[in-house]
């Protein structure tokens, strides 16, 4: 077996692209943030802290995308283990209605449903703007349905709107459980909001530290570096990383992020670093192992 290991040794975060703006590290993803993620992709690689959506794990659409918090899916799996833990087995889900929201229900179905751990009472899709006569409804069907707990996946602006109908309709005794991109918002952690949304259960961020990456940025400044800057006010930071040993073969150099299997008919370059075709070899009927070949 053949590895061919890809090598991540500068990993460049875009700050802009062509003289647009983007905003890479807030919770979940719209349509519009995708489309910019995927034509930046074709720039320079990008990092990202805190976009969660797990359609960015899709490597034909976005190739260059990486980042340092976990998708969606993994929390999706996390709330049916607690659901399980509670034998919480009838819920509501709601959603916000973009890539964020969408994706997350799409995973949240299909992974309760392979469990056979539970079933939705509802799923109701939570509008972009404000849309009064919708969130009565969709508060309406939260009022009259037998489900207790209520799965959010949305933004914490999604929630603020939300949350004026459940209190003008003045909806209690629910089981709220919260995604990571309003479980630790500060506007809805009023006294106002307690008797509603006390005894919520969230999926939080774990915190992690990249050591030496602080003093790297208190240091770094755009006229050490030497970059091209032909987008006019686009502006690129360089990111060294180390890491000490490869994740995925020791047979791997240390900065190898990923391990490709070359297929049979080929095997790994000299530096490891792409599959190569095999050399066809043919005996000669003067080589020994040829004549007896040959009777």
């Amino acid at each position: 077996m053949s590895l061919t290991c890809i090598n991540l040794i500068y990993l460049h975060v875009i700050v802009s692209c062509r003289h647009k703006s983007v905003n890479f590290n807030k919770a979940g993803s719209n349509s519009k943030d995708l489309e910019s993620i995927r034509i930046c992709s074709l720039c320079l690689p990008q990092v990202s802290y805190f976009s969660t959506c797990s359609c960015l794990s899709n490597r034909q659409k976005f190739p260059s995308f990486f980042r340092t918090i976990p998708s969606d899916a993994f929390q999706v799996r996390a709330m049916i283990q607690i659901l399980k833990h509670f034998d919480w087995t009838w819920a509501g889900l709601l959603v916000s209605d973009d890539d964020y929201g969408l994706h997350a229900a799409r995973s949240f179905q299909s992974d309760l449903s392979l469990s056979g751990e539970g079933c939705l009472a509802y799923l109701e899709v939570l509008p972009l703007g404000t849309d009064p006569a919708e969130l009565r409804r969709i508060v309406d069907v939260m009022k009259k349905s037998t489900a207790r707990v209520v799965i959010v996946f949305a933004h914490e602006g999604h929630m603020i709107k939300l949350m004026k109908e459940v209190m003008r309709q003045n909806v209690t005794g629910l089981q709220w459980m919260a995604s990571e991109a309003w479980t630790a918002a500060p506007v809805l952690q009023t006294p106002q909001l307690m008797p509603y949304l006390g005894g919520t259960l969230g999926i939080a961020i774990r915190r992690g530290e990249i050591p030496g990456l602080r003093k790297f940025l208190l240091q770094i400044h755009p006229s050490l570096h030497n970059h091209s800057n032909s987008y006019g006010n686009s502006m690129v930071r360089s990111l060294p990383f180390f890491p000490p040993r490869s994740v995925c073969s020791e047979s791997c150099p240390p900065d190898s992020m990923e391990c490709i299997i070359c297929p049979e008919d080929f095997w790994s370059s000299p530096q490891r670093d792409q599959c190569v075709p095999k050399k066809t070899e043919f005996l000669s009927y003067h080589d020994p192992l040829g004549l007896q070949a040959r009777r």
